[in-house]
C-alpha cells in the first residue's frame, strides 16, 4: 500500500474516533424530553383562550382587574407573552421553573416570552424566539431603599419593556449549555475534526518515526 494511501486511511480513521469521542462528550447537553405533567397542562389549557393562567392556589397575588390588564397587555404585546402565576413545587414534574415554562410554551405552540410568577420571585423563558435582551427582575421584594413591587406592577412593567423588542424566530427546545440541538451538532463537529487531525498528526509522526528507525538499521 502506498505512503499517501496509508496516510489517508490514518487520517480517515482518526477523524472517526475524534467525532466519536466529541459526540460523547457533546451529546449530554441534548437532554432526553421530561414528559408533560397535570401541573402543567393544567397551564397549557389555560392559555388556550388567555394570556393568563393563575393556579387556584394563589389566584389571590392578582385581583380580577389586575389579571385584565395584564391579560390585555400581554396580549397586545409583540412578541407575545404568556404569564403563569404559580409557587415553585419540586413534585410537579420538572426541575427549574424554566423547564416548565419551556414545556409550557412547546405544548401550546406559540412563540413567545414565558413568565412564571409568584408573590416573592420571577422566572422567564423565551420560547421558539430570540430576542434582544431584555431586563427582568428576579424578585419582588424591593432592593435597598426601593419599594417592593407588587405582582401586577412587574409584570406590566416586564409586559411593556417587552413590546416592539427585536426578535426573530429561533428553535429553543435544545440545551442552553451548546446553544440547542444545532449547537450541539455543531460542537461535536468541530470537535470532532479537531480531534481527528491531533489523532492523525500523532498517528503519522509515530509511523514516520518507525519507518526513519527501520532504514537506519
Amino acid at each position: 500500500m502506498s505512503t499517501w494511501r496509508t496516510g489517508m486511511l490514518v487520517t480517515v480513521a482518526a477523524a472517526v474516533a475524534g467525532g466519536a469521542g466529541a459526540w460523547a462528550l457533546t451529546t449530554p447537553g441534548v437532554p432526553d424530553p421530561i414528559p408533560v405533567g397535570d401541573r402543567v397542562q393544567a397551564a397549557v389549557e389555560g392559555l388556550r383562550d388567555s394570556h393568563v393562567y393563575i393556579e387556584p392556589a394563589v389566584d389571590e397575588l392578582l385581583t380580577a382587574e389586575e389579571r385584565a390588564q395584564v391579560d390585555a397587555a400581554a396580549a397586545a404585546s409583540d412578541p407575545g407573552v404568556y404569564v403563569v402565576v404559580w409557587r415553585p413545587s419540586a413534585q410537579a414534574g420538572y426541575y427549574l421553573e424554566g423547564e416548565a415554562l419551556a414545556q409550557i410554551g412547546a405544548e401550546l405552540g406559540r412563540p413567545g416570552l414565558y413568565l412564571r410568577l409568584d408573590a416573592n420571585e420571577i422566572d422567564s423563558r423565551e420560547v421558539g424566539i430570540e430576542g434582544d435582551y431584555l431586563s427582568i427582575p428576579s424578585r419582588l421584594d424591593g432592593d435597598g431603599d426601593e419599594p417592593a413591587a407588587s405582582p401586577a406592577e412587574t409584570l406590566l412593567s416586564v409586559i411593556s419593556d417587552n413590546d416592539g423588542r427585536e426578535y426573530r424566530e429561533a428553535d429553543t427546545s435544545g440545551s442552553d449549555y451548546w446553544g440547542g440541538t444545532g449547537g450541539t451538532i455543531a460542537a461535536a463537529s468541530l470537535l470532532g475534526v479537531l480531534a481527528g487531525m491531533g489523532l492523525a498528526l500523532v498517528m503519522a509522526l509515530g509511523w514516520l518515526g518507525v519507518r526513519g528507525g527501520g532504514r537506519k538499521r
